[in-house]
């Protein structure tokens, strides 16, 4: 997951690619904002499930934020062997945050079991 308060306004580019060359499909989960469950600051702007594979190792995802936004972006594995490397480009094309997700199967959160 990544968690940022972005320090400028701009485009800014979240990318995600497989670990190693693994490939398989995530959901994608890209927000405006933190939601705690206890207000509606958080703004949803991405929530899409996508696959990588061969021809597209990587998926690339354009917003446009303010300075002092705080994004949040995170990836769920839907398919076994799956790691993501989550990455995300600030404006001005350099690199603000990069991190690896391991054995985050989808189907392991509690929302996805029908817990509370």
């Amino acid at each position: 997951q990544i968690v940022l308060q972005v320090p400028s306004s701009g485009q800014y580019t979240v990318s995600v690619t497989g670990y190693g060359g693994s490939t398989g499909a995530f959901e994608l989960d890209v927000e405006d904002g933190v939601d705690f469950g206890l207000s509606s600051a958080a703004q949803t702007l991405r929530e899409d499930i996508v696959a990588l594979g061969a021809s597209a190792p990587t998926q690339d995802f354009s917003f446009d934020l303010a300075a002092d936004d705080i994004l949040v972006a995170t990836t769920f594995a839907l398919t076994g062997g799956l790691d993501t490397t989550l990455s995300l480009t600030g404006p001005d094309g350099m690199i603000r945050k990069r991190v690896r997700r391991t054995g985050n199967f989808a189907g392991d959160r509690p929302e996805r079991r029908g817990a509370v």
